[in-house]
This record gives structure tokens, C-alpha cells and sequence, in this order.
């Protein structure tokens, strides 16, 4: 994406973890911040000065701090989405009518823009939801994912990754590309809006079918598969081991592996299925005994899908993995590797410390910058 400015105008985590995969593959993203900043630079833990949570978000961008509630800081946005491609904002409607983000606006003003909005309900939702906020944890509670995850026996439980961000982030760069390529059909720009509760809803997939063909969801089943056994994490020696019987052949070499009994009433998944806390118990059995270790080489050797349940920290170090090092600090690695992903990655910048060589390559002069200055319309 060399050559391809994107203006961020997101805060929190969709949008600026989006706009970070697209500064990831050589785009230039400047993110524009209002004097307070995105509030994730409070986030903790705040490690030297800076928040943690911020840096997993914003690196290879640079920062413009302008008040786009005043008169002279919109015009000043309306300068940098002259000379940009792309413009991101997860800003709800009202907020958008008052800082000149309307698409409308947008679309009528710079027409060549490929323009993505993230919004927690689509505009053609029920008044009462339209402009509610969509926080990740409500989203999540909403689009029916939260009443599916946790134990039988437990209450509902959020997922601990952010899923409902996340979707509405890799959408909104994919909504970027698809854009993109039609303007360079067209000729012409357009605006994609990225609902999260339509996202969200519609990656409960067979969940969903399940509901409006079935008639049942089903409830919580932990780290079970409602459709698949044996597929959970068993409690080895020292810790757990994920194992995902998808097929009947995957079955037999289980059987295999652990030297369970030949038992032909359990060769196809819908007799287990019916009998899936025998089966549970007979692979439960088998691995208590062995360390995580021993039960990894076995399934390998073997064929298994399997693998222990990593920590964090055992994640990030795991060889299959390949993290970003900024001055000496360990991030997150770039989702997705191309063969023009950048490899000369820069820190999340401070805020605001892009502000006076934005501007003034957008065709302010210094003074004018000064003068922006002292009317607190930038920092």
C-alpha cells in the first residue's frame, strides 16, 4: 500500500487496530486526535510514560492533534482529506454532524475519498439503537456470543479476546480494499459503513443456523463443540491439551495414539456425539497422566490435531511466531505477511507530534500553524 495516505479519525480499538494493519503493509496513516487524545493513551499499565494498550495499536502512524469542534479545525481536516485516499472514524452520527465527519459531507466535498465508517448499529437500525455506543463487551453481550461461551453450570462470560472489535477491524480493511479497487474502476470514491451487531450476528454462523433451522442454539458447553466430540481442552499432568476430533479418520488415529479400545459403537461422530461425556471420560483418562509435553509429541507423531494451552507469555515466545521490536520493546507481530510488508517499523507517536509538518505539507505556512496554536485549535 505504498503511496496510500489514510486519515484515522478512530479511537478505542476497531478502528485504530485496522488503520495499524494498513500502516502494517506500507500506508501512510495519520491518525488525527483531539487535544484530550485517544483515551487509550491512559490505558494501563503504563509502562515508561507510555500505555501499553496504545502502543498495540498505533505503531507506524504519525499524530495530528487538531479540535475538530471548531471552525479552523475543520477546515484544517478538510486540508489533510485533500491530499488523502482514505479516511477511517468510528464517530457516532451526532458527534459526526458537529466535527464535519457526516458522509454527506464527506462524499460531497471529496468525492475521490474511500470513506469507512464504524458504527456499533447500522444506520438503517431502530432509532433507539442507531447511535447507541458500541463498546466491545456490549456488542458482544447484543450480537449473542457472550450466552454461548463460559461453562454449563456458569454464568455467561465475554470472550477475553476484544471479538467484537476485532471483526469490525478486519472488515473495515476489507472495506478499505474493496473500496479502493473500485475506485480504480470508477474513478470515483464511496463510503462503506461497518455495523458491528450485523457483523456480529452474522459470525455466530452455525450458531445462527442452528437457531433458524433447528430451532436451537444450544447453551454453553465450555470448551466443548456442539456439533463435534471429542473437541475440548482435558486436564493433563501439569496443565491442559486442546484436542479437535474434526472427522472420524482424525477419531481412529486418536484412538491410535492414546490406545484406547476398539469400539465400534464411537466410529462416527454422531454415536459419540450421543455418547459425549463417555467419550470425554475415555480421553480424559488417557492424558491425565502425561505432561502436556508428552501428549504434544504423541499427537503429532500421530496426526492429531492437538496442542497445549499456552500462557500469554508462552505465546508470544512460541518459535511459530514472529513479533514487531521497536526500540527494544516487544509487540504484537503483523497479522498478515505479504511480500511488501514493511519491516522498518516506528513507535505509536506521541500525540500531536506530527502536527506542524502535516499542516504545513498540506499548504500551511508556520505562522499559520502559530496562529492555530494560540487559538488552542492545535497542539
Amino acid at each position: 500500500m505504498n503511496g496510500m495516505r489514510i486519515i484515522d479519525c478512530t479511537r478505542v480499538l476497531a478502528g485504530p487496530w485496522a488503520t495499524q494493519q494498513l500502516a502494517d503493509q506500507g500506508a501512510e496513516v495519520i491518525k488525527v486526535e483531539s487535544p484530550e487524545g485517544d483515551e487509550t493513551r491512559g490505558y494501563g499499565p503504563i509502562v515508561d510514560g507510555e500505555s501499553t494498550y496504545f502502543q498495540a495499536l498505533n505503531r507506524n502512524k504519525r499524530s495530528v492533534c487538531i479540535d475538530l469542534k471548531t471552525p479552523q479545525g475543520r477546515r484544517a481536516l478538510d486540508a489533510l482529506l485533500r491530499t488523502a485516499d482514505v479516511l477511517v472514524d468510528n464517530v457516532r452520527t451526532p458527534a459526526a454532524a458537529k466535527l464535519g465527519l457526516l458522509p454527506s459531507r464527506i462524499q460531497a466535498e471529496h468525492p475521490h475519498l474511500v470513506h469507512v465508517g464504524v458504527r456499533g448499529f447500522g444506520v438503517d437500525a431502530p432509532e433507539e439503537w442507531r447511535d447507541r455506543p458500541g463498546y466491545d463487551v456490549v456488542i458482544q453481550a447484543l450480537s449473542g456470543g457472550m450466552s454461548l461461551t463460559g461453562m454449563p453450570d456458569g454464568p455467561p462470560v465475554r470472550s477475553a479476546l476484544p471479538i467484537a472489535d476485532l471483526i469490525a477491524g478486519l472488515l473495515v480493511t476489507q472495506a478499505v480494499l474493496l473500496g479502493l479497487l473500485q475506485r480504480q474502476t470508477t474513478g470515483h470514491g464511496s463510503h462503506t459503513a461497518v455495523d458491528m451487531m450485523q457483523a456480529n450476528t452474522a459470525s455466530l454462523v452455525y450458531h445462527a443456523t442452528r437457531q433458524t433451522l433447528a430451532g436451537d442454539a444450544g447453551g454453553r458447553l465450555g470448551n466443548a463443540h456442539a456439533g463435534l466430540v471429542p473437541y475440548d481442552a482435558y486436564k493433563c499432568a501439569d496443565g491442559w491439551v486442546a484436542i479437535g476430533c474434526g472427522n472420524d479418520r482424525i477419531w481412529k488415529r486418536l484412538v491410535s495414539a492414546l490406545g484406547l479400545p476398539a469400539d465400534p459403537s464411537l466410529d462416527i461422530n454422531r454415536q459419540r456425539l450421543a455418547q459425549r461425556e463417555h467419550v470425554d471420560s475415555l480421553v480424559a483418562d488417557a492424558v491425565v497422566h502425561r505432561t502436556m509435553a508428552e501428549c504434544d509429541a504423541l499427537f503429532a507423531t500421530h496426526g492429531v490435531p492437538a496442542a497445549p494451552v499456552q500462557s500469554v507469555s508462552q505465546a508470544v515466545h512460541h518459535p511459530a511466531v514472529k513479533n514487531v521490536t521497536i526500540d527494544g520493546k516487544v509487540l504484537p507481530g503483523v497479522m498478515l505477511q505479504t511480500q511488501t510488508t514493511r519491516t522498518d517499523h516506528t513507535r505509536a507517536p506521541e500525540l500531536g507530534s506530527d502536527t506542524d509538518s502535516v499542516l504545513v505539507a498540506c499548504g500551511y505556512t508556520t505562522d499559520d500553524v502559530d496562529e492555530l496554536r494560540r487559538q488552542g485549535v492545535v497542539r
